[in-house]
């Protein structure tokens, strides 16, 4: 709802291979793109603390919001207006 202004989510998975990954996808049927961290180099960079994570990060790259744990679609939306979206 918030990609026509700029809003992407990309899933990042750690430690499992392409096949499970893509069994979840079909699973729980989500659309959003997933990135394989196969080295964990993007865990180490950013998520120290465990899985899963939730990062804002604008096009600059600057991260304005972290959140550790699971994140539901309330706290993502409240965080969203917070931050400027609008919501749609």
């Amino acid at each position: 709802d918030y990609k026509d202004q700029g809003f992407l989510i990309l899933g990042v998975n750690v430690g499992e291979n392409w096949s499970k990954v893509e069994t979840f996808r079909r699973e729980v049927d989500f659309s959003f793109p997933i990135t394989m961290d196969s080295d964990s180099e993007i865990f180490k960079s950013y998520w120290g603390r465990g899985i899963p994570n939730s990062f804002i990060i604008e096009q600059n790259g600057l991260i304005v919001y972290v959140h550790y744990g699971e994140i539901n679609e309330e706290q993502l939306v409240k965080v969203l207006k917070e931050i400027g979206f609008e919501t749609p």
